[in-house]
């Protein structure tokens, strides 16, 4: 697939083969040593670059981005169906599971010079698209994403990813970070009877945290008599 940016640069968009490992390997010596430090995947050297050239791993595709002009590499991304097993455990000790069936793990990589120039938001609109097609509805960042990583940040958010917890790892705070599709509509509950004295003032506080999506989940507050016994998926209304 050919991507037109802005810049009047056209990339090529495809499935990594066998034959790029020459170019990928330069690809990953080309990159800054901040940028290796961000991606996490697979090492660098020319033996691992090879290997993964020459033996796809089900369940796995690699894609790369070339720069039509000169036919260097200039991103390589990969998506897991489902997740890996690092990621699963950690997400399953905080007790949020992922149908896998509906579920990716995402993992971009951009060259320096290519990156806050459109390039990242383009691929991941036309990535988001092509994996909505085959029914995935969530898509988590592998091995989440260093805190630290600010630009990576802004551009997830930019993008419609959303914050789900954090975890240390290797020394860094890390961000869980994910992007969720065709949310399901639903309406929960939580309530706690309190009572209040007619010439009382009350004021009432509580701490929330949750993981909803953005301009998709919202929390209500609601005060009614302890006759009223809310229903799950109903929503209430005044009156």
């Amino acid at each position: 697939m050919i991507i037109e940016l802005g810049n009047g640069k056209s990339i090529n968009f495809r499935q990594l083969q066998a034959a790029d490992a020459e170019a990928l390997f330069n690809y990953f010596q080309n990159l800054s040593s901040e940028s290796r430090s961000r991606f996490g995947p697979h090492a660098f050297d020319r033996d691992s670059v090879f290997t993964i050239c020459n033996n796809p791993t089900p369940g796995l595709k690699r894609y790369i981005s070339i720069d039509v002009s000169d036919e260097c590499f200039v991103a390589y991304m990969l998506i897991q169906y489902g997740m890996i097993e690092g990621d699963a455990k950690r997400y399953a000790s905080r007790n949020h599971f992922f149908d896998v069936a509906t579920t990716v793990t995402f993992a971009p990589s951009v060259a320096d010079d290519w990156q806050s120039r459109g390039l990242g938001t383009q691929l991941n609109n036309y990535i988001e698209k092509e994996l909505i097609k085959t029914g995935i509805k969530t898509i988590v960042l592998w091995g989440g994403v260093q805190a630290t990583n600010e630009k990576a940040i802004h551009f997830y958010k930019k993008n419609g990813y959303v914050y789900i917890d954090s975890f240390y790892y290797d020394g860094n705070n890390n961000y869980d970070i994910g992007s969720f599709f065709t949310p399901k509509p639903a309406t929960n509950f939580a309530y706690k009877d309190y009572t209040v004295n007619s010439y009382c003032n009350a004021n009432l506080s509580f701490n929330w945290k949750c993981a909803g999506q953005s301009g998709q989940a919202e929390l209500r507050v609601w005060l009614v008599p302890t006759t009223f016994v809310p229903v799950a998926g109903t929503a209430i209304t005044a009156g």
